[in-house]
């Protein structure tokens, strides 16, 4: 018998501010027919790693691009109306990570509240008013 510890089979990690790499910046359609960025970060916590989805809608959820501009150092390109996140793949940052409860059958799971530079910590400011 292959001995494990149950403690593992957690899907969450706790909430808090990790490192990670944007993995993947995908310009998709939104289920409501908006255009999208579908996002995967990969974060760090020790030796372990997990992948992470966010997804930016626009033109709704614009100020979510201009934060993760921030947190990339690429604000200037932001304003500029040229910033592409394509462009930033490979790169890290400081990801906040929260807790989103289990619901309508689904286990509990990380999800992300804020992005800061790498060794970073989100402002409060960037946090407050998040609708999700």
């Amino acid at each position: 018998m292959i001995k494990y510890n149950p403690k593992d089979a957690a899907l969450v990690w706790p909430e808090g501010d990790y490192q990670a790499t944007l993995e993947i910046a995908e310009e998709t359609v939104s289920k409501a027919g908006e255009q999208m960025h579908a996002l995967t970060f990969t974060a760090y916590n020790g030796e372990r790693t997990m992948n992470v989805r966010d997804y930016i809608v626009y033109p709704g959820f614009t100020w979510k691009l201009k934060r993760l501009a921030r947190a990339l150092g690429a604000e200037e390109e932001f304003k500029a109306g040229n910033f592409d996140l394509n462009e930033h793949q490979g790169r890290n940052l400081t990801l906040k990570l929260g807790i989103q409860p289990a619901k309508d059958g689904f286990d509990e799971r990380n999800r992300v509240l804020g992005y800061a530079p790498k060794d970073g910590v989100p402002k409060t400011e960037e946090l407050e008013g998040l609708p999700f």
